[in-house]
């Protein structure tokens, strides 16, 4: 076998390795970029949906004062309870919507989480891998 036959393989093994961790590392760099987009974006729209749930509600009420009082009944007892119902329920929903919003952005942080552990793990399984491909090739060549 040619001298220069070995060297070159080494190379190029080498090289594949560092392409291979370096090309893990980026994956994960990206798809973790991507989870704190994702999570960002889950955020604003948790904050326009909490926003268009408020002006709902504003709207709903000044409507039911709005009705009661074009009724001539005047603003206690039962019509006062069921304006105060309606809010609560409002509340309630942005409540729900907020909490939501929240869970959504922590699993795309977690997500993110993730990709970053599964990057450094590809990373260190491409440098063992390529490591001991080289090391049985020197065995082999000894």
């Amino acid at each position: 076998m040619a001298d220069y036959v070995l060297p070159a393989t080494y190379g190029l093994m080498t090289a594949g390795l560092v392409t291979s961790a370096f090309g893990q590392a980026q994956a994960g760099k990206a798809a973790e970029k991507a989870a704190k987009f994702n999570a960002e974006m889950s955020r604003r729209e948790t904050s326009m949906a909490i926003e268009a749930q408020i002006r709902r509600s504003r709207l709903q009420r000044s409507t039911n004062i709005t009705q009661v009082a074009k009724s001539g009944v005047r603003l206690s007892g039962s019509p006062l309870v069921e304006i105060a119902e309606s809010q609560f329920q409002n509340i309630r929903q942005i409540g729900m919507i907020r909490d939501a919003g929240e869970i959504e952005a922590e699993i795309y942080k977690m997500r993110g989480d993730t990709a970053r552990a599964a990057s450094r793990m590809g990373i260190a399984s491409s440098v063992l891998r390529g490591a001991g491909q080289l090391g049985s090739l020197a065995v082999k060549n000894a």
